[in-house]
């Protein structure tokens, strides 16, 4: 029973035989006639948000989803909650397959509870309601409020299990929607009913519980002030935002004029357009327009565009472009001539400076293959979201947490490999999906479901951003998200990340060789694969060193290039190639000791290769680090004596445009299932490079013929770890502390059966530095193509 006085509405409780008991925290609520005894917490606002616990909670046993079977659920009619239930799991039903399987009485509904628009703990925002909630006042004796919520419901035909399934300990979210689909037992359906829960008095005393639903279209004014707000300010956060150097348009450049429908060379250098982004596998129409030769001059006309002559997601962004008042569109297909191979190119290589100088870019990002449109666009309503399922609800606190990465991850148009440099490239971007739409700039990230809020998450969004790629672990993340996505063309492998190469070259200040960069070329010959790597059949004109001649998924940033400390490289070969003229050029690759920027030359006269400068690491080592390497059969002195390169392999080479052209060591080993790495004697010297690599055993033999050829590209180390409790830094491999750091990074080559001196990339891996000798290794010139 509630009690409260006339004006200081201060709550006290009274205990009475009508009571419901909280079977968490020991408190008590009222008994509402119009709620079922599974639904009695719903009485007490704070108690649903704070007892109800998500679902890796230790009491989700003792307050968890209500578990109610469909066909009871299908017939109650006296609770308000199971009411609002059974009508949107009716709905779903009706409108689905699954009609059948509404007499199963296995057939269950998790009532999951509800989550709040925001992330903070529901008690911390008294009187429990959210910024999206509204507080009517009546009159000083009396406060009604509406608390918006979203109640996950969950339809399964086995509940236990799936909250056994849900309490294991590697699940990172409450409810990991994503996981649809896979063979485990989740849920068949997952609907997201949307609810406002009057109550009449704070949150106490439920008196009705009505349906929500987002607007069916979007706000331009909002997305247009908040482009002037990241634009125009150089404060709150946005200094980086303003004024973008996005480098001169490319000669031909050619932009929609919105308002006379028509295509047009703009006469500025600099004028306010929008780019869009899409997937053309969605817009294959053959009755569609594209801008060629011969429709040039037709398109230029003015009105000559039409809603029947392109695709809706084109004629949406017309349409948004127009709302937001810009004047240009570009898109590629009206804005790039398509069969002028030459001016088709010179556009390709320019797509960093054509999504640089945009003034933000509208992204489609819907979860269908079909051409939806730009959903929420005027004139073209979104679907309801009971269907949605990329909210991202809290694991600790029932609010719903930033979605944006789960949302714009797992769409199609994510996916392609065109699409990342349009995802890096902009300055802004507005996210148009199913359901809502997001704005994220180079600092800030903002959601339409949650308006209010505009936050400094887009690093969390992007891991990388460009231009700030301004170093090789950042340039190894870019090839490794490049290397996720799908083309349609493989001959597109290098065209779709011009974009991305032209900014990574101007930052790092080093020009690209197919992809990989000059400076750091020994540790970017060091690109390895999840599995075993397979060539792109139709690419054999490019050569085997580069990733872009390989398809499937790549690891570049592995703890051989980059340890998130320092660099774990050494400079052990110098590295030529032939140029398009048939003549030897050096690749200025930055020549380094580990920590320290220092040539060949200077390691030589030194005669010292320390390598640490995190608080003497090396001196906790058995031996110093010119001691180990010194016993190494290829350290620096080795290969500054063997700087001659051999004449035979020269004049062969000099027929190999672009091969690579170095003198090295050269070893055979053996390969074993696991990958491992052996000498001809069936010792266990080290591994191929993967994702998960084996533990080292040096004791055991194997019984596998060495009969691959590896060559070494450069020096490396264990990566290094920190040690709170000493206080140090220390060398480690599966998280195990080690007192030999040292390594040879390899490539497996594979030589022309025709011609010997000529080989091509196989594989990469590492060999300790102490067991390279047991190898029998001999200096070569190789000539790799």
């Amino acid at each position: 029973m509630l009690r409260k006085t006339d004006s200081s509405l201060i709550i006290s409780w009274v205990r009475s035989d009508e009571d419901y008991d909280c079977k968490v925290c020991s408190g008590t609520i009222p008994r509402n006639p119009s709620l079922c005894e599974a639904c009695q917490i719903w009485n007490d606002g704070k108690h649903v948000f704070e007892c109800m616990k998500p679902v890796e909670h230790e009491q989700y046993v003792d307050q968890g989803p209500q578990s109610i079977p469909v066909k009871n659920l299908l017939q109650e009619q006296g609770c308000m909650i199971c009411t609002a239930v059974a009508a949107v799991v009716r709905e779903k039903l009706d409108s689905s397959s699954a009609t059948d399987d509404m007499d199963n009485p296995k057939l269950r509904v998790l009532v999951c509870g509800p989550y709040h628009m925001d992330t903070e703990p529901f008690e911390s925002r008294r009187p429990w309601v959210s910024e999206h909630s509204r507080i009517m006042r009546g009159s000083e004796k009396k406060r009604m409020s509406e608390i918006r919520c979203i109640c996950l419901l969950l339809v399964c035909a086995d509940p236990e299990a799936f909250v056994r399934e849900m309490k294991e300990p590697y699940h990172n979210s409450a409810v990991p929607i994503a996981k649809f689909g896979v063979s485990r037992p989740w849920p068949d359906l997952a609907l997201e009913l949307q609810l406002d829960l009057k109550y009449a008095s704070a949150a106490f005393t439920l008196q009705s519980v009505s349906r929500w639903d987002f607007p069916r279209y979007f706000e331009p004014a909002k997305l247009r002030s908040l482009i002037d707000r990241c634009a125009t300010r150089d404060e709150g956060g946005h200094a980086r935002c303003v004024s973008p150097d996005g480098g001169q348009l490319p000669l031909g450049f050619r932009l929609i004029d919105v308002n006379r429908l028509c295509i047009v060379e703009p006469p500025e250098a600099k004028l306010s357009f929008i780019a869009l982004s899409y997937t053309w596998i969605s817009t294959t129409d053959a009755r569609f327009s594209t801008l060629e030769t011969r429709t040039l001059a037709e398109l230029s006309e003015p009105y000559s565009i039409s809603v029947e002559r392109v695709p809706d997601i084109i004629w949406d962004s017309i349409v948004l472009c127009r709302d937001l008042n810009e004047k240009f569109l570009w898109v590629d297909r009206l804005c790039i001539v398509q069969d002028d191979h030459e001016a088709k190119q010179t556009q390709i290589n320019s797509m960093n400076s054509i999504y640089r100088n945009a003034v933000v870019t509208i992204v489609s990002a819907s979860d269908q293959i079909l051409d939806v449109g730009l959903p929420g666009v005027r004139g073209r309503p979104r679907r309801s979201h009971v269907l949605k399922r990329d909210r991202n609800f809290g694991n600790h606190v029932r609010g719903l947490e930033d979605n944006t990465s789960i949302t714009i991850n797992k769409s199609l148009w994510n996916t392609r490999g065109w699409t990342l440099q349009e995802r890096l490239l902009p300055q802004r971007c507005i996210y148009v999906t199913n359901y809502q739409t997001y704005f994220t700039c180079t600092t800030h990230l903002w959601a339409e479901e949650n308006a209010h809020l505009l936050t400094s998450n887009a690093s969390d969004f992007d891991s990388v951003k460009l231009p700030n790629v301004a170093d090789f672990l950042q340039y190894s993340i870019c090839v490794e998200l490049y290397s996720q996505r799908n083309l349609s063309y493989e001959e597109d492998v290098l065209n779709a990340f011009a974009g991305i190469g032209n900014e990574i070259q101007k930052t790092l200040g080093t020009k690209l060789h197919f992809g990989l960069p000059a400076k750091y070329l020994p540790q970017a010959l060091l690109w390895s694969a999840d599995e075993h790597p397979e060539r792109r059949p139709s690419m054999s004109q490019l050569p085997s060193w580069t990733w872009a001649a390989w398809k499937g998924r790549l690891l570049c940033n592995h703890p051989f290039t980059h340890d998130g400390l320092n660099p774990t490289f050494g400079t052990l070969i110098r590295i030529f190639v032939v140029s398009p003229q048939k003549q030897l050029t050096p690749i200025h690759a930055e020549e380094r000791w580990f920590c320290e920027p220092v040539s060949l030359e200077d390691i030589v006269h030194w005669g010292d290769l320390e390598t640490d400068v995190w608080g003497g690491l090396d001196s906790m080592l058995p031996e110093s680090p010119t001691q180990s390497w010194s016993k190494c059969p290829h350290n620096p002195w080795t290969a500054f004596e063997h700087s001659s390169l051999d004449r035979e392999a020269l004049s062969r080479a000099a027929a190999c445009l672009n091969a690579l052209v170095f003198n090295t060591t050269s070893a055979l080993l053996g390969i074993g299932d696991e990958n491992e790495l052996f000498d001809g004697d069936g010792r266990q010297v080290g591994s191929l490079i993967r994702r998960k690599m084996p533990i080292l055993d040096r004791s055991s033999k194997a019984k596998t013929s060495a009969c691959h050829e590896f060559v070494v590209i450069c020096a490396g180390s264990y990566p290094k770890s920190f040690s709170a409790e000493e206080d140090r830094f220390y060398y480690c491999w599966k998280h195990e502390a080690i007192t030999y750091p040292w390594v040879l990074l390899v490539m497996q080559i594979d030589r022309d059966d025709a011609d010997p001196l000529v080989c091509r990339r196989v594989d990469v891996g590492y060999v300790e530095a102490r067991c390279w000798e047991q190898c029998r290794p001999h200096w070569k010139t190789t000539v790799l193509v």
